[in-house]
C-alpha cells in the first residue's frame, strides 16, 4: 500500500474548493468577520483559496494590508499531521502573501498536529469548517491509532475514517456553523454508515449534497466522491437539501427534496437522491404494500473466507480430462481435483454443486465447493405425501469430517496454516468456513442473480437453483418457510412433537412469483436508482435495498387477511390497517367454532388469534425476523428466560435468535369485575417482568360488551344471565393507559379492542334457565362479532378513545418500538 494511501491524502482540485467555499456561504465582506477551520488540509489547497477571498473581501471593503494580515492570522485555523505537507502549506501561503503585498504573518492559528485529539481545543468555536479529510479506512490504520478513533460516534466496525472528521467537523462548528467537505460517496448508501445518515436527518443537519456518481474527481484515486454541506442552525426556516448531480464538473441533474422526504423515506434506508422522475419512482413502489422482504430471504452467500481453499473443480480421473458432474446425495466415489501443483482425492459426497452469483450465467459447471456440513435431523419436514426433507445444515464435527470424509479431512488439514489465520466468526472451528452466514437457508431451492449491474442499461436476469446448490459471492434469494410450514395434526386436533408439513407446492409457487417480480423491468430501474456506484458506470446492489423492494403481488400465503391488493387506495398504510382490524374481530367467530368442535381446553381456541397476531407482525417486520406463535409456522410458543421465573408468551419476535419482542392476548368471556381485577393485576406483573429484562411488552385484550354467564357443563351449559359491560368496568383500563404513574409497570404498547359478540335477535330469544349447546349450529350462527359503538360510555374522551382503537396501528406503535431498540 503506497504511503499517500495509507495517509489517505489526496490533494483538492480548486474547482471543488469553490464548489465547497460556495456552498457554505463563505463569500462576500461578511467572511471578514468569520472564523473557519480546515481539520486536515494537506498542502493547503482551501486555505490558499481562503486567503484570496479574505484579501478580495478585505479590499473591497477598503481596508489596508496590516489590518487584512491580522484578520487572516486571527480567523483562519487549520490542523495538519504530515510535517512535510504543513510546511509546504505554509510556504505555499507566504508566496501568496508576497504576491498580494500583505505583510507575512506567523500563522499561528496553523497547527502541526493530528485533527483527531487536536479538535478538542476548538469546540463549537467555528462559523465553518470545509475540508477533504482523508479517505482511509479504519482497518487501514494503526491499531494503537484505530483505539483513539473507536471512541468517536461513527466510527466503529469498518467504517472510513472520513466519517470521525465529519463528527470533528461538527463539534468544532458553533450552533450555527456550517460545514462543507469532499469525501467518498459511499456514506450516501451503505448499510455501515446508516447510523450516521439518520443522525445527519434526524438532527436536521443536511443542507446539500454534490453527487460526482462514477467520475473520478481525483485521477489518482478509485474513490467516488460527493460534496456534503451541513448546517447547524436548526432555526433556519428551510431545511430542504439541495440535490446535484455531476458527471465530472458539468451539471446533470438538480433537485429540491424536502426534509419531509428524508424523514419518510430515507431513515433506516440507502439514500436515494435523484430527480423528480426517479423519486417518483421510488415513492410510488415504496407505496406498494408487498415488498419482497415480505415473502423471501433475500442474503449474502456462504463465506469461506478463503474460496482458494474450498472452492475446487472436479474430475472423474487422476488426468483430469473427464469433469465430474455430480450432486453430494448420489453414492460415493472418490473424485479429483487440482491444486498447488499437485492432484487430491476427495469424498464426492462432501462436495456441493455451487455458483458464485455475481457471475453466474445460468450454466452450472463441474466447480464445486468442499462443504463440511451435514443436514439436520431436527425439526423434522415432510412433504404432505410423507416424504422427509432436509431443512437445516448443522457444522459437522472434527471427529465425523475425519472418520467419514478421510482425504478431505487431510487436504484441509495441508491448509491449516492458511485457514488458521482466516478472519472467522468467534469460536468457530478451523476447517468451517469463516463466516456462518447463508448456511442455514442455502438447503432450499433458491433464486440468484448479478447483483452488479449497467446503471444505463440494467437488465436482471434471475436463475432458480435446485436445493443442493449452494451460493457464495453474491446474493441468494430463498422463500419464507413461514408461508409453508404448518405443524401437522391428530384428529383429535393435537400436534404430533416435532414434526411439520412442508408445502413444496406453495414453496415453488411463490419462488416463481419472486422470480417473475425480479425480471419486471420496474425492478431493473429500481436497481439502477438505488445501487451503490461502481467503477465502468456499473451499480451494485445490496441485499437490504432487494428486500425494500414493493411488488405488485396482489395475494401471497402469510398475508393475514383474504384480499386482493390491486386498487391503489390499499397501498395506504391506513387503509391496510383498518382491513386487518375489521378481520380481527371475525376472527372471534373462528375462535368459537374450534371450541365447538375440539372442546374449551383446546389451544385452537386461542391459537387463530395469536396465529394472525404472529402474521400480521411478520409482514410489518419483514422476514429479517422469526415470530413464534402457536398457530403460525411451526406452532410453538416462546420462553422467555426471566431472572425469578421463565415466562411463556403467546407471541415471540426474535432476530438472530435474541428476543426482540412479546405480545400478550387476552380474550375475556364472563364476570368482568372480577376478570379485570385479576387480569389487571398479571398484566401489570407480566409487564414489569419483561420489561425488566428489556423486551418490549405489548398486550392485546378483546372483551365482548354482552356476553352469557352460563352454569358449569362441557357442550351444554345453563343460560343464567347476562354479563353487560360497563363504563366503569372500561374506565380502569383508560386509567391505566393514561395514567404517567404507570408507565414503567404497563406494557409498551396496549390494544383493547371492545366489541359485540352475538346477534341482538340470538340475545333476545334467550332465557334464563335454558340450556345452551355450545357446539350447535343454532349458537354458533348466533355468533356475528363486530366493533362495538361504544354507546354504552357516556363519557365522550372515554368513549373517543376505545373507538380510535385499532390492532394494525397498535401493532404499528409495537413494531416502531422494536426496530428503535434494534
Amino acid at each position: 500500500m503506497c504511503f499517500q494511501k495509507e495517509m489517505g491524502q489526496w490533494m483538492t482540485p480548486d474547482g471543488i474548493v469553490a464548489m465547497i467555499l460556495d456552498g457554505v456561504g463563505y463569500a462576500g465582506r461578511k467572511i471578514l468577520e468569520k472564523t473557519i477551520m480546515e481539520p486536515s488540509f494537506g498542502d493547503g489547497a482551501f486555505l490558499r483559496n481562503i486567503v484570496v477571498r479574505v484579501i478580495g473581501a478585505g479590499r473591497d471593503r477598503g481596508l489596508n494590508s496590516e489590518c487584512i494580515a491580522r484578520i487572516l492570522n486571527e480567523n483562519i485555523y487549520g490542523i495538519e499531521k504530515d510535517r512535510s505537507l504543513y510546511d509546504k502549506c505554509i510556504k505555499k501561503l507566504n508566496a501568496l502573501l508576497e504576491a498580494y503585498e500583505i505583510p507575512i504573518i506567523s500563522w499561528n492559528n496553523l497547527i502541526f498536529g493530528d485533527a483527531i485529539t487536536e479538535h478538542v481545543r476548538f469546540l463549537e468555536k467555528f462559523d465553518y469548517c470545509v475540508g477533504n479529510p482523508p479517505f482511509v479506512r479504519v482497518h487501514n490504520i494503526p491499531q494503537e491509532y484505530r483505539s483513539v478513533v473507536s471512541n468517536f460516534r461513527f466510527s466503529d466496525g469498518m467504517r472510513d475514517l472520513y466519517v470521525t472528521f465529519y463528527e470533528i467537523g461538527l463539534k468544532m462548528l458553533h450552533e450555527k456553523g456550517k460545514l462543507g467537505f469532499i469525501s467518498a460517496n459511499s456514506f450516501l448508501k451503505n448499510t455501515s454508515q446508516q447510523a450516521f445518515r439518520d443522525y445527519l436527518v434526524k438532527s436536521k443537519y443536511i443542507s446539500a449534497v454534490y453527487d460526482f456518481k462514477t467520475s473520478k474527481i481525483f485521477s489518482d484515486a478509485d474513490t467516488y466522491t460527493c460534496i456534503c454541506i451541513l448546517n447547524k442552525n436548526r432555526k433556519r426556516a428551510d431545511f430542504s437539501v439541495d440535490y446535484r448531480e455531476y458527471q465530472m464538473f458539468d451539471l446533470v441533474e438538480r433537485n429540491r427534496l424536502s426534509y419531509e422526504y428524508f424523514c419518510e423515506s430515507l431513515l433506516d434506508k440507502a439514500w436515494n437522491l435523484a430527480g423528480d422522475d426517479e423519486i417518483r419512482f421510488l415513492e410510488e413502489n415504496k407505496a406498494l404494500p408487498i415488498k419482497i422482504q415480505n415473502i423471501a430471504i433475500v442474503q449474502n452467500g456462504v463465506a469461506t473466507n478463503r474460496d482458494a481453499v474450498y472452492i475446487v473443480r472436479a474430475f472423474c480421473d487422476k488426468n483430469l480430462t473427464k469433469e465430474y458432474r455430480g450432486k453430494h446425495t448420489d453414492a460415493q466415489t472418490v473424485v479429483y481435483f487440482h491444486d498447488g501443483g499437485r492432484v487430491h482425492e476427495i469424498e464426492s459426497t462432501i462436495l456441493h454443486r455451487c455458483v458464485k452469483a455475481s457471475k453466474f450465467n445460468g450454466q452450472l459447471t463441474n466447480t464445486y465447493i468442499i462443504f463440511p456440513y451435514k443436514a439436520s435431523k431436527e425439526p423434522k419436514f415432510y412433504t404432505p405425501t410423507g416424504e422427509k426433507l432436509t431443512s437445516e445444515y448443522k457444522p459437522v464435527t472434527e471427529e465425523e469430517l475425519k472418520t467419514d470424509f478421510p482425504k478431505a479431512y487431510q487436504y484441509l488439514l495441508s491448509k491449516w496454516d492458511e485457514l488458521i489465520t482466516r478472519d472467522t466468526d468467534k469460536g468457530s472451528v478451523w476447517f468451517l468456513f469463516g463466516r456462518s452466514q447463508g448456511i442455514q437457508n442455502s438447503c432450499f431451492k433458491k433464486i440468484v442473480f448479478k447483483h452488479i449491474l449497467s446503471k444505463k442499461h440494467p437488465i436482471v436476469e434471475p436463475f432458480v437453483l435446485e436445493e443442493d446448490v449452494i451460493v457464495y459471492s453474491g446474493i441468494f434469494i430463498t422463500i419464507d418457510r413461514n408461508i409453508c410450514i404448518t405443524p401437522k395434526f391428530k384428529d383429535d386436533g393435537n400436534k404430533t412433537a416435532g414434526t411439520y408439513i412442508f408445502n413444496l407446492d406453495d414453496y415453488n409457487f411463490e419462488l416463481k412469483e419472486t422470480e417473475k417480480v425480479l425480471r419486471t423491468p420496474e425492478f431493473s430501474k429500481y436497481c439502477a436508482i438505488v445501487g451503490k456506484d461502481m467503477a465502468g458506470g456499473y451499480v451494485g446492489v445490496s441485499a437490504k435495498m432487494v428486500k425494500a423492494f414493493g411488488t405488485h403481488l396482489t395475494d401471497f400465503p402469510n398475508f393475514p387477511v383474504s384480499l386482493k391488493l390491486s386498487d391503489a387506495e390499499i397501498a395506504d398504510r391506513h387503509c391496510l390497517n383498518n382491513l386487518f382490524h375489521q378481520k380481527f374481530v371475525q376472527i372471534i367467530k373462528q375462535s368459537h367454532e374450534n371450541m365447538a368442535k375440539f372442546g374449551k381446553t383446546s389451544s385452537k381456541r386461542v391459537s387463530v388469534f395469536h396465529g394472525f397476531l404472529a402474521r400480521l407482525l411478520q409482514y410489518k417486520l419483514g422476514t429479517d425476523f422469526d415470530i413464534y406463535a402457536d398457530g403460525y409456522s411451526y406452532g410453538n410458543e416462546y420462553i422467555i428466560s426471566g431472572n425469578f421465573d421463565n415466562k411463556k408468551v403467546d407471541v415471540a419476535i426474535t432476530k438472530k435468535g435474541r428476543i426482540v419482542g412479546a405480545v400478550a392476548f387476552k380474550l375475556l368471556a364472563n364476570n368482568f369485575k372480577q376478570n379485570n381485577k385479576n387480569f389487571i393485576e398479571a398484566m401489570l406483573g407480566e409487564a414489569t417482568q419483561l420489561r425488566g429484562l428489556g423486551v418490549p411488552y405489548g398486550f392485546c385484550y378483546l372483551i365482548p360488551e354482552k356476553s352469557l354467564h352460563l352454569g358449569v357443563g362441557s357442550r351444554r351449559q345453563k343460560f343464567m344471565s347476562f354479563d353487560v359491560l360497563t363504563q366503569a368496568d372500561i374506565k380502569v383500563y383508560y386509567d391505566i393507559i393514561t395514567d404517567a404513574r404507570y408507565k414503567n409497570r404497563t406494557p409498551d404498547a396496549l390494544f383493547v379492542g371492545i366489541h359485540k359478540l352475538f346477534k341482538d335477535e340470538f340475545l333476545n330469544n334467550l332465557r334464563p334457565g335454558e340450556m345452551v349447546d355450545l357446539s350447535s349450529e343454532e349458537y354458533l350462527n348466533g355468533i356475528e362479532p363486530v366493533w362495538s359503538d361504544c354507546n354504552f360510555i357516556d363519557d365522550e374522551e372515554i368513549r373517543d378513545y376505545f373507538l380510535a382503537e385499532n390492532i394494525g396501528e397498535f401493532l404499528d406503535e409495537f413494531v416502531k418500538i422494536i426496530l428503535e431498540k434494534e
